[in-house]
């Protein structure tokens, strides 16, 4: 269950982690939009190997619960390294291109949603209920600290 919770919060941490605004300039503009699709691809990677050690849960339905979220877990990673292929292989940054691009990131974007809400909607067993209470990632606050 720590493990469960931990990259639960990593993903919540990472999801409410300000980002710097997109700069005008549009060589500029496209460095850091790759840069923050980069960040977020790794951030649902590294996910994903915690995830994928859980997918075995010997206890009650959590393994098709953990498939659940895995899979759309990856799909979201799919699409944001899609995106991330499109403005890097590009010479410039388009007005077509950021369309593009825009594109596959809300692609993205609505599969990351659903596996979090499915995590919001876990009903638990009550043998991992009761592992939820005393793992320490399983009890921390609430509100996410938010950086910029």
């Amino acid at each position: 269950m720590d493990t469960f919770c931990g990259t639960a919060n990593f993903l919540v941490d990472a999801a409410s982690t300000a980002q710097p605004p997109i700069p005008a300039d549009p060589a500029e503009a496209r460095k850091v939009f790759s840069t923050q699709l980069a960040r977020l691809s790794g951030v649902l990677g590294t996910a994903l190997i915690d995830f994928d050690r859980l997918r075995d849960d010997p206890v009650g339905d959590g393994d098709v619960v953990i498939e659940l979220i895995y899979d759309d877990v990856a799909a979201a990673k799919t699409r944001l390294d899609v995106a991330k292929s499109l403005l890097d292989a590009a010479p410039e940054l388009t007005p077509e291109l950021l369309g593009d691009v825009n594109d596959e990131v809300a692609k993205g974007l609505a599969p990351l949603e659903k596996a979090v809400t499915t995590i919001g909607l876990l009903d638990l067993p009550a043998e991992l209920d009761g592992g939820a209470a005393v793992a320490p990632n399983c009890n921390r606050p609430t509100t996410p600290t938010t950086t910029t």
